[in-house]
């Protein structure tokens, strides 16, 4: 209404200058996180699967494209190990934890995350973290997900990541 009324704007141009054209830019915004967010970036967490981490999608999605850790980490409700560093998608759901619409949130530690980025990384990870950086109270330790890891996967058909050497695998 307020480029009609202010500027003399047609209300087509109007509704697609405003609506349309920021809808398709959303949309294409998240279809980067399952292309380019899989094909180019760092991969810090595991060098074995596709997915990386890439700043320019995470700016652009507003925080989804840190994919590497959110393939590495698939209960972590933040999807990155940053707090609110371009992760908008973090800062909503913890308003919503606030607010009691969200609940059992949970997170890797940071000591997790640093022994699945020693072991299986690319050597890209940074090696100091800041403190201010936000964990939840619910974090899940390396040893449950140790054990995970060591259940089978009913949903790929992957059993245990016995041979990590093999480049034929893509988990």
């Amino acid at each position: 209404l307020i480029p009609v009324y202010c500027w003399n704007e047609k209300w087509h141009i109007s509704f697609f200058s405003t609506a349309v054209v920021r809808y398709v830019c959303l949309l294409n915004f998240t279809w980067l996180v399952n292309s380019a967010a899989h094909m180019f970036g760092d991969k810090p967490f595991d060098k074995r699967i596709n997915p990386a981490e890439n700043k320019f999608v995470s700016f652009l999605a507003l925080g989804e494209g840190w994919h590497n850790y959110h393939h590495v980490f698939p209960w972590d409700y933040k999807t990155s190990e940053y707090s609110y560093y371009f992760n908008v998608t973090t800062f909503w759901i913890d308003l919503f934890a606030r607010l009691g619409l969200a609940y059992d949130l949970k997170t890797a530690t940071p000591d997790m995350v640093r022994k699945v980025a020693l072991k299986h990384g690319d050597g890209t990870h940074p090696v100091h973290r800041r403190e201010e950086d936000h964990f939840h109270p619910d974090e899940v330790t390396y040893d449950e997900y140790l054990k995970v890891m060591e259940e089978d996967d009913e949903y790929t058909g992957v059993t245990k990541l016995e041979n990590e050497h093999d480049v034929t695998r893509k988990r």
